[in-house]
Order: C-alpha cells, then structure tokens, then sequence
C-alpha cells in the first residue's frame, strides 16, 4: 500500500501534487531545482522536505516515486535514479505522468526491483487548489495495477484502464485532453484579446456564453454531436469576411481566428453540418491571404 511519497518535479502537475500529498500527510519529498519553485513551495510545505538533487532523496522513505516531468526527460531521470538508488529501489513503485509514453521508457528503474506504472490525469493544473484532484479521472498502466488504483482513489480520483490494443494509440488519447484543455483555453484568450479593442466591454462579458457552451456539450441530457451556432454553419459568410477585415488591424489575431474557424469547419463538414459546396466557399474566405 502506498503511504508515502515523493516527487520529481516542481511544474505544474509535480507542484500540485506535492502540495496535494503534504495536505495529505503523504508527502516525504518533492525535488525541484529551480529556486523559484523552492520558494513556492516552501509556502506551503515545510524546508526539509523540499530537496534540490536526487543525492539528496532518502529512497526508503518513500513506497513510491512519482516522476513529474515533461515526457522527453523521464527517460534519463529513470535511468539517473536507477544510478543513484540502485537495490533501494527493490520494491517501490515508480510512477511517471505522461499521457503519451508506456511504461517502458522506465526500464532502468525495473531493472532495479522496482514496480512501474504510468498514471496520467484527465486534467488541468494552472492553479492548484483543494479541489483540483477531485473526481478526475485517471489513465493507469501499471504492473500493479491494484496498488496505484487505491492510490489514485487516495487522492479522490477515478482510475481506469485501456486495453492493449487501446493503449497503442495512447498519444491519441492524450491529444483529447490538449483538446478539451489547450486549445479550448487559446479560443477563450482570442476572444479576450479581441474585445479589448472596446473601452466600454468588461472582459467579464464572455462568461455567459462560455459557461452557456460548456453547459450545451456537457449536460448529460443532450445527445447532439455538435451544438453549434453562428455564421459558419449557417453559412453566412459576408460575416465571417467582415470579421477578417476588422482583424486586419492585428495580423496575428486574425491568424488565430482564421485557424480556429478553419478547424470548425472542417468539424462542421465531418459532421454533415454543411454542405460541401458552402464549405469550400468558406474555406475560399478564411485561406485567403
């Protein structure tokens, strides 16, 4: 059972979850090398727990190592802490986070003894706060699956699994979330840039319509594939045209929304929303230089 943990990784989801564990009374460590990040963490978790080399992690503390890092370093941190931890390893499970990479690229780790797992949250950590782990879902992929499951639960998540085959296309998988979190919040940041052209508009204005269009993707009452309104599906383009012209004024915003309105349409096409010939009208206007 795991009891105590430390962490890797002092970004985004690493500092959540160091300061989630600590809330927990589950954190033994959390490794961040910057001294800003110390310094955030620091806040909140007490010094000696806060460590800034893996020579520094007592290893026995800990039933499991969470490595949170971006994905093109687990590898050799693997490896490092292979190196460093040797037979101290025995045993203890090593986890890393990413959405893409199998449990594989741990290896070196589970050449030592060790247990590995892949867990990865089906969220966003910009902020932390009591609430940020609460209900999400979890991918796992472990050698033992049980035991992170009951930690994943530990921290009021929701573990699940893929089959083999599905976990083939885990990059795919992945790219829903870039979906659902990045790109939805660059469409949201376009909107708020736009509207600052307008003294009179609090930003605050957008939020009746976000929360309208989360509320009209979410509700479980509602089987639409795409509840979409707007110019592009009904194909009024004098309008989308009109748009483009006021963006002029800022050549990069109007990249941006001819990006996003070139996506949704390709979406509304997919879909059968529109008819081919209305979407190569469109796609005319919006590709135009």
């Amino acid at each position: 059972m795991i009891k105590k943990v430390s962490v890797i990784g002092a970004g985004k989801l690493g500092a959540a979850l160091a300061f989630e564990l600590n809330r927990k009374n589950m954190l033994s460590y959390v490794l961040a090398r910057s001294h800003s990040k110390k310094i955030a963490l620091s806040r909140a978790i007490e010094e000696s727990k806060i460590i800034s080399s893996i020579n520094e992690l007592q290893v026995k503390e800990s039933d499991a190592i969470i490595l949170a890092v971006q994905d093109s370093a687990i590898k050799e941190l693997a490896m490092e802490l292979a190196s460093f931890c040797k037979s101290d390893l025995k045993e203890k499970q090593i986890i890393h986070c990413s959405g893409k990479e199998r449990l594989s690229i741990l290896d070196a780790c589970k050449e030592m003894g060790a247990s590995i797992a892949a867990a990865h949250p089906y969220q966003t950590f910009f902020k932390y706060d009591n609430e940020v782990f609460h209900q999400v879902p979890w991918l796992i992929e472990a050698e033992q699956y049980d035991e992170i499951a009951q930690f994943i639960i530990s921290l009021n998540g929701k573990p699940f699994q893929l089959t083999d085959l599905e976990l083939e296309k885990k990059a795919l998988y992945h790219s829903s979330a870039v979906v659902a979190s990045n790109l939805l919040s660059s469409t949201i940041a376009l909107s708020k840039l736009i509207l600052k052209e307008f003294e009179s508009i609090a930003p605050s204005i957008i939020d009746k319509i976000v929360h309208t269009t989360d509320k009209n993707y979410l509700s479980p009452r509602n089987d639409e594939d795409f509840p979409i309104t707007g110019p592009l599906v009904r194909g009024d383009l004098s309008t989308v045209a009109g748009h483009i012209e006021q963006l002029s004024y800022a050549p990069n915003l109007m990249k941006s929304y001819k990006a996003f309105s070139l996506a949704t349409l390709e979406m509304l096409l997919h879909l059968n929303k529109i008819t081919e010939e209305n979407y190569n009208k469109a796609k005319i206007i919006l590709e135009k230089e």
